[in-house]
């Protein structure tokens, strides 16, 4: 027992030193500290549950959509179809050409019912994140029920329309030769959505913040973010057979499921992370005016 607590001291002494050492490893020590003392594993679980179940009627939505706005063209609807699983490469399991078939026979009926699901699951998901947020800022004054859900329709429809740009950014990033529509496509989705975490950073919650403040964290979700759209293709990519053999028809749901988790961590630690730089700004000038 003692020799267990002569290690945990000395555990604790190394990492005391490296914080001092290295200000880069306190700002990460901190950031996940604070997650843990925020509860941020709870409010994790929370977006991840209304981030998964917005997913399959924004399928639905966009599925019967395509629809109508391709014409019947076959082509435009191959290729943008191509695009948006590049830009979200891990719904490709989720969106098979049977499925999508099957969307497109039936959007007269689809695109309504789809639409206003995706709308009411989507509410939730906006809804869910300015909850965490709030709390994460210490926030505890909150707008009521209806003006939540309000404000959620106009930030869906920011959203959509970063998802928009996005689809076009790959689109017209294929046209470039291999390496260069690689680069294009990185450089292009590190800047919208970039641009996307900040507006959500600075705006959902109720406080006032510089864009100087919201940067840093917008950064690292957007960064976390592609590495996570590169990982889920090379996962993609590989042992489709044995995950089918595995999970059978709960392959899909099992990779929504697990990219639902790790997209509400990756923007909740990167709200911490703007947290905990606000915090050390705050201490620096103290020390030095006093």
């Amino acid at each position: 027992m003692d020799r267990f607590k002569r290690l945990a001291a000395l555990a604790k002494l190394q990492i005391e030193k490296g914080r001092s050492r290295w200000g880069w490893f306190d700002v990460a020590f901190r950031t996940f500290k604070r997650f843990g003392e925020d509860d941020g594993g709870s409010y994790t679980a929370a977006l991840t549950y209304y981030t998964f179940f917005s997913i399959i009627p924004l399928i639905v939505a966009a599925g019967a959509i395509l629809g109508y706005v391709t014409f019947g063209n076959e082509s435009l609807k191959e290729s943008l179809v191509a695009s948006g699983l590049k830009t979200i490469p891990i719904l490709k399991d989720a969106l098979s050409p049977e499925g999508l078939k099957t969307i497109e026979e039936n959007r007269q009926g689809l695109a309504v019912t789809g639409t206003l699901l995706a709308l009411y699951t989507g509410s939730g998901v906006i809804v869910a994140m300015e909850h965490a947020l709030n709390k994460i800022m210490h926030i505890q004054v909150e707008p009521n029920f209806f003006v939540q859900r309000l404000r959620s329709l106009r930030w869906l429809a920011i959203l959509g329309l970063g998802a928009v740009v996005s689809l076009g950014l790959s689109v017209v990033t294929g046209f470039a030769p291999g390496p260069l529509a690689v680069v294009l496509t990185l450089a292009g989705g590190l800047a919208l959505n970039t641009g996307l975490f900040a507006t959500a950073f600075k705006f959902l919650p109720g406080k006032d913040s510089a864009w100087s403040e919201v940067l840093p964290g917008a950064i690292v979700a957007a960064v976390a973010f592609e590495i996570l759209k590169v990982a889920g293709s090379a996962y993609l990519a590989r042992g489709e057979s044995a995950r089918n053999d595995t999970f059978g028809t709960f392959a899909a749901t099992a990779a929504l499921l697990i990219a639902s988790h790790l997209i509400a961590q990756i923007i909740l630690l990167s709200a911490e992370l703007n947290a905990v730089l606000a915090e050390r700004r705050i201490t620096r000038q103290s020390l030095t005016t006093t």
